[in-house]
């Protein structure tokens, strides 16, 4: 009897023992994750002037009083197609992963990098989507790029084409609306939304109001095919006490020890 009471002692002691190794190595492995979702937060939610907005949406990231888009040279607008990134005509479900076309805009490699997630395209060689086929456009590289995002002119009765913006960065619509159509702002999703079937006679057009990372567009439009254009336009941004920081991130861009927004 003795014996059975020290083996049931035993392994009382061996699940005491598992139960506390395995809450140190939950413990351990949060702690990674956790650590490690807020250095990725860090990353990508920067915020240089300290204002609550993060660069990726700031239209003034140093805020001193001079739009980012000001600060910086923006080159002029161009289409970028679906030839441009390697895609054959007529197709779906195409993807790229940072494909170079930095020599588009006479750069150095690695200045526009673009990567395109559910793309197709018509038998003329642009891009569409359709009501269940949204794509996204990422931009990376080392200069930024603002964008204009286009949609084709003619929306049936109760349907809608808009664009989201995946960063959260600001948008406009430059085209003008004919009756029937109305413009719809719901946070990131801008959209023209159609109270009666309507040909705009001209596409609809939403420019960036800051620099883009990431977008998609959409239609609830159950036609089979949707146009759109992608436009960007890179933007150099110099960087005035080469200091290493560009002017629109540096809250001194002289160097002078007076603050931009000061002067």
């Amino acid at each position: 009897m003795k014996k059975i009471t020290l083996l049931v002692i035993e392994y009382r002691i061996f699940l005491s023992y598992r139960l506390i190794l395995s809450i140190l190595i939950f413990s351990l492995f949060s702690s990674f994750i956790a650590t490690s979702s807020i250095r990725d937060n860090i990353s990508i939610y920067t915020d240089t002037d300290g204002d609550g907005v993060p660069d990726v949406v700031d239209i003034d990231d140093d805020n001193d009083g001079i739009l980012d888009t000001v600060e910086c040279n923006s080159l002029d607008f161009e289409t970028v197609t679906p030839s441009d990134l390697g895609f054959p005509n007529n197709s779906s479900d195409l993807s790229v992963t940072d494909f170079d076309i930095s020599s588009r805009f006479n750069l150095p490699d690695g200045s526009v990098l673009i990567s395109v997630t559910n793309g197709m395209t018509s038998s003329s060689g642009n891009f569409r989507i359709q009501s269940d086929n949204p794509v996204q456009f990422y931009f990376s590289g080392t200069v930024p790029v603002r964008v204009q995002a286009i949609h084709s002119k003619g929306l049936p009765l109760g349907s809608s084409d808009g664009i989201v913006a995946l960063d959260n960065a600001p948008y406009q619509l430059l085209s003008g609306l004919r009756r029937g159509l109305v413009e719809e702002n719901n946070g990131n999703v801008f959209s023209v939304n159609a109270f009666s079937k309507a040909n705009n006679g001209v596409d609809f057009l939403w420019e960036s109001l800051s620099f883009v990372s990431s977008l998609e567009f959409f239609t609830t439009n159950p036609g089979l095919s949707n146009g759109i254009t992608l436009r960007i336009a890179p933007t150099i941004c110099p960087d005035t006490d080469e200091d290493g920081i560009p002017n629109h991130l540096d809250i001194d861009s002289d160097n002078d020890g007076i603050p931009d927004n000061v002067e």
